[in-house]
């Protein structure tokens, strides 16, 4: 009788872990084909005033964060969603699989699109070689992870699925919005709130006479 609960719940393992895997081998393909032609400009683009982006600091390429991030969370960029999913997938891998001894300042930010789009694939590569690999017993196994107890290693690659998946959706509509926002404003490097939300921002920056 355990020997056939046993078979039962292979099989149902089995089966998770290809319908994770099926899932994020289609996320992975819709997010590269929404990024072919993504040019440096519209990576860096800003569609509104205050937006979170990758920027040149004191010691090289960061970019905007704050674990707790202010209400309401603000817009972010192209540049930004694609390294925070690289930088998630570095993370929690680190962690689970690896010395677990990376932070995020660790990390390479990239400042231009074709790198960030290289630094994506690498960072997702061992995530779809161990879904592809992984026995059922594993799914369930214990693993190390940077915000506190361990997860089952299951719930982990869930976590990285969900950040590739719901970012690589905002991805494809910031390409939709900057496609169709007016060239003259996309060229001038101005929000899509326009003209007098960049002057209402530089009001706003400026102080008091």
């Amino acid at each position: 009788m355990h020997s056939r609960f046993s078979e039962v719940g292979d099989i149902w393992y089995a089966s998770v872990m290809n319908d994770l895997l099926t899932m994020w081998e289609r996320a992975d393909e819709r997010l590269s084909r929404r990024l072919v032609g993504l040019t440096d400009a519209e990576y860096l683009w800003a569609p509104v005033p205050h937006a979170w982006t990758v920027y040149e600091g004191t010691n090289g390429w960061t970019y905007d964060y704050d674990f707790a991030p202010p209400p309401p969370a603000p817009v972010t960029t192209i540049a930004w969603r694609l390294v925070h999913i690289a930088a998630n997938n570095w993370i929690y891998w680190d962690y689970a699989f690896g010395a677990g001894v990376k932070t995020f300042p660790d990390l390479t930010v990239p400042s231009t699109a074709d790198d960030a789009i290289r630094n994506w694939r690498a960072s997702a590569a061992p995530v779809a070689a161990w879904l592809a690999g992984a026995k059922p017993a594993e799914f369930d196994e214990p693993r190390p992870n940077h915000l506190g107890p361990d997860r089952p290693a299951g719930h982990i690659v869930g976590i990285l699925l969900d950040e590739l998946i719901h970012h690589g959706a905002e991805i494809a509509l910031l390409r939709d919005l900057h496609l169709r926002a007016p060239r003259t404003l996309v060229a001038e490097g101005v929000p899509l709130g326009g003209t007098d939300a960049v002057e209402a921002e530089r009001n706003e920056n400026s102080g008091p006479d």
